[in-house]
């Protein structure tokens, strides 16, 4: 096919990776929150609105403050325009979204 590069194996694990990596580090700055907080948690599944997460605003500065160290960029210092993430799939998708 004309104009369309080869799909390469390794890139796409690569890639893979990456979003697993930067999910079950979410997932742990979530948990580890919660627990210091004294938060009960929902489960964590990509559409649950992070309203109803159990966390509170103070829960998720942390969390942010905790994933800039931890990746290494905030995503949402990035842009003026940007909507806050609605459910834990939509935050989670902001971090892959930088990440590559």
């Amino acid at each position: 096919m004309a104009g369309r590069l080869p799909y390469n194996h390794a890139d796409g694990q690569a890639e893979f990776a990456i979003r697993m990596n930067v999910r079950s580090t979410i997932v742990s700055q979530f948990e580890q929150v919660a627990l210091e907080q004294k938060r009960k948690l929902a489960r964590l599944s990509d559409d649950l609105k992070l309203l109803d997460s159990g966390l509170d605003s103070l829960s998720f500065a942390l969390i942010v403050m905790r994933l800039e160290e931890a990746l290494g960029f905030d995503p949402f210092d990035e842009s003026d325009e940007m909507l806050f993430p609605v459910t834990f799939g939509d935050f989670v998708k902001l971090y892959e979204g930088r990440s590559k």
